[in-house]
C-alpha cells in the first residue's frame, strides 16, 4: 500500500469513527445530563483537563520518538526499531511516575479546584479513576506508537471504534439503572486498560513480532541526542498548547463552579468533533508539502500553501455561521432550555474556533519543514497572556473573561505563525497574506450577518421547524456566497478538483471490488 493510500485510508476510517463516537457520546451525554446533572458533565470535562494538564510530563517524546521511526520501518531495521521502543517504554515509565505523584499531590487542592462540587459524592475516588486511566495509558501503550508511524493507524482506529461502541453501551446502562457515576467511570477505566492491554500486547505484537523478543537494544549517544533535541524543540508548543486547551475548565471550576463548565462543555462538546473533522480532512490531504519544500519550487510551495489557506477558510467560515446560529437552538432541543448559556458566550466560542481554524494552512508550512525553532517562544507567550487576562478578566466579569483571555492570546499565533512561513520556508512577504485574511474574516462576517437578518424576520413558533429553517440558511448562504465569490480562482478549482478526484478513485475501486 503506498503512502497517499494508506493516508486517505487513515482519513476515511478517522472520519467513520468520529462520527460513531459523535453518535454514541450525544446519547451518553444526554442520559448523563438527565440522570445525574450537569455537575457530573462539568467534573467528568475537568478531570480529563487537570490530567491533560499533567500530560506535559511527556514534553514531546511520543512525537519525537515516532518521527525517528520512519527511516528504520522504511529499511526494515528491527534491531534499531527494538532500540527505539525499548528507550519509549523507559520514558514513558517515568513519565507516568511523574504524572501519578503530581496528581496525588493535587488531592488536598480538589476542593478549591472543584467550586459547587459540594453534592459530588466520593469526588477523590472519581478523581483517583482518572489517574489511573491516565498513568495505566502510559505503561501499557508505548509500543502502539509503531502503528501510527508505519502509516497503519486506520487499523487502531477500527478496534477503536468498536471499543467506543462496547464501553458506551455498558456506561448507559449504568446511567439507566444504576445511576452511579463512580460505576460508570470504572466500565471505562477497565474496558481500556483491556483494550491496551490487547493493543500494546497481542495486536501489535502479531504485526510486528520481533517486538516480542527479547532483546536489550539501545540507541547510541547520537541518536539519543537528535531525540532530545526534537523534545527541546517541541517543548515549548506542548506548555503552550496544553496551558491554553486545559487550563480554562479549571479556571472556570475553581473560580465560578463546576457546574457552570458543564453547561459549555455542551456546546465545546460539538465545536470540537467539527474541530477534529476539519484537522483531519488537513492531515489527509495526499500532496506532501514536505517535498515541495525539498523540490525548493518556490511558486508551487506558495500556490499550495494558498489553496491549504482557502479551504481552512471555507471550512471555518461555514463553520462559524452554523455554529453560532444553531448550536443554542440545538442544544434547545437536545437538553431544554436551562442548559442554554449566554448568546455572548457562544460568539466568543465561535470566534475562538475561527482563529484556531484559521491557524492551520501556517502550521501546515511550519510542520512540514520542521521550522519549530524559529517561533518556539510564542507558545509560552500566549500561554501566558491567556492565564493572566482570563485570570484577571474572571474575576470582573465571570465566565465570558475565561475565554476573551482564549481571544486575545491567539493573536500571537495567528501573526506569528504565518510570519514563520512566509519569512522561513515561503519566503514572501507575509502582507498578502494578511490581505487575504482580512477579505476572509470581511466575507464570515458577511455570511454571519445575511443569515442574521434574515431570521430577524422570519421565524417559526415551532422550534423543530425554527432549527430546520436555520440549517438550511447556515447550508445554502455562506456556499452560495463563497462560490459566487471565489469559482474563478485557482484555490476554488483545486479544491473541487481535488473532491472530484478522491471520490473517482474510490467510486472506480468499488466498482472493481464488486
Amino acid at each position: 500500500m503506498g503512502r497517499t493510500e494508506a493516508t486517505l485510508k487513515n482519513f476515511i476510517w478517522s472520519i467513520v469513527s468520529t462520527v460513531v463516537s459523535l453518535l454514541l457520546n450525544f446519547v451518553a451525554r444526554t442520559i448523563l445530563v438527565k440522570t445525574l446533572g450537569n455537575q457530573y458533565v462539568g467534573v467528568n470535562g475537568l478531570f480529563s483537563n487537570i490530567l491533560g494538564f499533567l500530560s506535559l510530563a511527556e514534553l514531546g517524546i511520543g512525537t519525537a520518538i515516532g518521527f525517528n521511526l520512519y527511516k528504520p520501518l522504511a529499511e526494515n531495521d528491527t534491531k534499531k526499531i527494538q532500540a527505539y521502543i525499548n528507550f519509549y517504554r523507559k520514558a514513558y515509565r517515568i513519565i507516568a511516575a511523574v504524572v501519578c505523584l503530581v496528581g496525588l499531590a493535587l488531592i488536598p487542592f480538589l476542593p478549591v479546584i472543584v467550586k459547587g462540587g459540594e453534592g459530588i459524592e466520593h469526588l477523590t475516588v472519581i478523581y483517583l479513576i482518572f489517574i489511573f486511566n491516565s498513568v495505566s495509558s502510559y505503561l501499557i501503550t508505548y509500543k502502539s506508537t509503531i502503528v501510527s508511524a508505519d502509516q497503519k493507524n486506520y487499523k487502531i482506529t477500527n478496534i477503536n471504534t468498536v471499543v467506543n461502541f462496547i464501553t458506551i453501551f455498558f456506561q448507559i446502562l449504568v446511567l439507566l439503572f444504576l445511576k452511579n457515576f463512580i460505576i460508570y467511570l470504572l466500565v471505562y477505566a477497565v474496558i481500556c486498560l483491556i483494550r491496551n492491554i490487547y493493543v500494546n500486547n497481542y495486536y501489535t505484537i502479531k504485526h510486528y513480532p520481533y517486538l516480542k523478543e527479547k532483546n536489550d537494544e539501545r540507541l547510541t549517544k547520537e541518536e539519543k541526542k537528535t531525540i532530545f533535541t526534537k523534545i527541546s524543540a517541541l517543548m515549548y508548543h506542548k506548555i503552550g498548547e496544553v496551558v491554553i486547551y486545559q487550563t480554562d475548565s479549571i479556571i472556570i471550576s475553581s473560580m465560578i463552579n463546576v457546574t457552570t463548565f458543564g453547561f459549555v462543555s455542551n456546546y465545546l462538546m460539538v465545536i470540537n468533533v467539527i474541530r477534529n473533522l476539519i484537522n483531519l480532512f488537513f492531515s489527509s490531504i495526499p500532496a506532501s508539502y514536505g517535498n515541495l519544500i525539498a523540490t525548493g519550487n518556490k511558486e508551487n510551495l506558495l500556490k499550495t500553501f494558498k489553496r491549504f489557506n482557502f479551504i481552512g477558510f471555507w471550512a471555518s467560515s461555514f463553520s462559524c455561521t452554523s455554529l453560532y446560529f444553531l448550536l443554542t437552538p440545538f442544544v434547545r432541543i437536545w437538553l431544554g432550555d436551562k442548559h442554554v448559556i449566554p448568546d455572548e458566550i457562544v460568539l466568543i466560542l465561535v470566534v475562538n474556533f475561527y482563529m484556531t481554524v484559521m491557524r492551520i494552512a501556517p502550521h501546515i508550512v511550519r510542520a512540514a519543514a520542521g521550522a519549530y525553532e524559529q517561533d518556539k517562544f510564542s507558545p509560552i507567550i500566549e500561554a501566558v497572556i491567556n492565564l493572566v487576562v482570563s485570570i484577571a478578566l474572571t474575576y470582573k466579569i465571570g465566565l465570558l473573561g475565561v475565554y476573551i483571555g482564549t481571544f486575545v492570546s491567539a493573536f500571537v499565533p495567528s501573526i506569528w505563525r504565518p510570519i514563520v512561513a512566509y519569512k522561513y520556508v515561503l519566503h514572501e512577504r507575509v502582507v498578502s497574506y494578511f490581505k487575504d485574511y482580512a477579505v476572509y474574516t470581511f466575507i464570515t462576517i458577511l455570511n454571519s450577518a445575511i443569515v442574521y437578518f434574515i431570521t430577524r424576520y422570519i421565524t417559526f413558533g415551532n422550534k423543530y421547524l425554527y432549527f430546520a429553517f436555520l440549517v438550511m440558511l447556515c447550508v445554502s448562504i455562506p456556499n452560495i456566497i463563497i462560490v459566487l465569490i471565489f469559482y474563478r480562482t485557482d484555490e476554488f478549482k483545486f479544491l473541487i478538483g481535488f473532491i472530484r478526484s478522491t471520490l473517482k478513485k474510490y467510486i472506480l475501486r468499488g466498482k472493481k471490488n464488486g
